[in-house]
């Protein structure tokens, strides 16, 4: 069983990076308020948690503070080794919404419906419901986060 459910997810997922190529080998993503950062900005982010981002116009407050220093860490560590944010943002935001919801949605159906077919089905009515759906109203970044 445990192999009938790797090779169903491996096959989810090639189809998810089919579908979402784009995401990873686009080169600088950038749209409303996702901005690009160059890689010595990024490697600022490596230090303890801010709680004022001086980046930002005359600066302001860091509202995500503690809890979003994970997220600065991980793009600060991609920063030390010289990318900047169109590169690390495939791998800290568009990598982990692609996989975590192929796997998060086909173990939860899964779980529920306790059929593999089922919880391909499921997975996929799930994973591109939500594409059409960024697709529709040009590629909103709340939808990704929502949708993973």
């Amino acid at each position: 069983m445990k192999g009938k459910n790797f090779l169903v997810i491996i096959i989810l997922l090639s189809i998810a990076f089919l579908v979402y190529h784009n995401w990873l080998l686009s080169r600088v993503v950038t749209n409303v308020d996702w901005q690009f950062q160059f890689a010595e900005t990024l490697r600022e982010w490596l230090a303890t948690p801010l709680i004022w981002l001086s980046q930002v116009g005359f600066g302001g407050v860091n509202v995500g503070g503690l809890p979003g220093w994970p997220y600065y860490l991980f793009h600060g560590i991609f920063g030390y080794f010289g990318f900047d944010s169109g590169f690390s943002t495939k791998f800290v935001n568009f990598l982990p919404a692609i996989v975590g919801s192929v796997i998060g949605s086909y173990f939860l159906i899964k779980k529920i419906t306790g059929s593999v077919i089922g919880a391909a089905i499921g997975s996929l009515v799930f994973i591109y419901n939500t594409y059409f759906l960024i697709t529709a109203v040009g590629g909103s970044w709340l939808i990704l986060t929502a949708f993973s």
